[in-house]
């Protein structure tokens, strides 16, 4: 499963490898390496529509502006006669692989890249977990240490900047631990969690591979059966399903500084401003996030004729900002 997959490296299979390939890292553009993607097994099938993207995404590999168009024409690159220069198939192969881990980690009523859990908590996947299923770590790396190759960062980097997905990193404070500033003034030690990443649905369309009307279907079904494992969750476990309530209830009036002593104002006041707010807030906004998005796609059902700008306008004058919707909800 940790195939070398660092081109800027010499391997030791290198010489029985193809190394007809400008970078000598062992790809063969006549037979792609599609086998480094390693599906994992699942207890139920994924649905149609999921296998046929991960399936499809392949065709990025031999016409790429016909699929990723936004990602092939990164480089800006023409040839004399003035059209787009082919990005070259050794860069092409690792974003392939990617966007399948990715489609395979997706929980699509969100789109965000991970896995919900039956008592409303998400466990979002880390870069490492994504890097493995496609195939694109080190010969150094091992179950307890993952290392992302060098391919998979710059192709990951390529379909961030395309617009694939985005990337919302996340901060947590490490408590009883400080650190001093440039100016010499203390500030509570902050650690970075696993980011949210989040597919564009425009994207996803881009490629030919789903339309609209079946992402919309998709995510309704996925949501409808995530409903139901919350709701006999939530049957089963009744106090803690109302104590996760209260508890967030409370939090809210914390970020809203009901309480003069709120720990969670002096974090505010004294963390660094490049740092995003404490783990809640962050999921104050995950949730105010999560119910503009569902008012947008109920809106494109009902006006199929509109334009997204139109829909993004219509959400917005109804939700306004993300403090207006917070005081509405304490």
């Amino acid at each position: 499963m940790f195939a070398s997959e660092y081109c800027n490296e010499p391997t030791q299979q290198l010489e029985q490898s193809y190394i007809g390939s400008g970078n000598r890292c062992g790809h063969d553009p006549k037979n792609p390496a599609w086998h480094k993607f390693k599906q994992p097994a699942k207890k139920n099938k994924l649905p149609i529509i999921v296998q046929k993207l991960i399936d499809g995404i392949r065709s990025y590999y031999y016409a790429p502006y016909e699929v990723m168009p936004t990602l092939a024409g990164l480089s800006g690159s023409v040839n004399k006669d003035g059209k787009l220069r082919k990005p070259r198939t050794d860069g092409c192969e690792p974003t392939v692989l990617i966007m399948q881990a990715i489609f395979q980690f997706t929980e699509f009523a969100s789109l965000r890249v991970g896995t919900p859990l039956p008592n409303g908590d998400f466990i979002n996947r880390y870069c490492d977990e994504i890097a493995v299923v496609s195939g694109l770590v080190t010969d150094a790396s091992t179950s307890d240490n993952i290392i992302p190759s060098q391919r998979f960062w710059r192709g990951w980097e390529k379909l961030k900047e395309s617009g694939a997905f985005t990337v919302h990193k996340i901060y947590r404070t490490i408590e009883g631990e400080f650190e001093t500033k440039a100016d010499g003034s203390k500030a509570p030690k902050m650690r970075a969690s696993c980011a949210i990443k989040t597919l564009n649905p425009d994207f996803l369309v881009a490629t030919k591979l789903i339309t609209y009307a079946q992402l919309n279907a998709l995510r309704d079904f996925c949501s409808e059966k995530l409903t139901k494992l919350k709701q006999t969750f939530a049957r089963k476990n009744p106090e803690e399903v109302d104590a996760k309530q209260a508890l967030n209830r409370l939090k809210m009036r914390q970020v809203l500084g009901g309480s003069a002593k709120s720990a969670v104002n002096k974090i505010n006041k004294t963390a660094p401003k490049h740092f995003a707010p404490p783990a809640h807030s962050a999921e104050l906004k995950r949730q105010y996030g999560q119910e503009l998005a569902a008012y947008a796609k109920q809106l494109s059902v009902e006006h199929p004729d509109k334009k997204p700008s139109w829909i993004r306008e219509q959400a917005r004058s109804k939700y306004n900002s993300f403090e207006v919707w917070v005081k509405g909800k304490v």
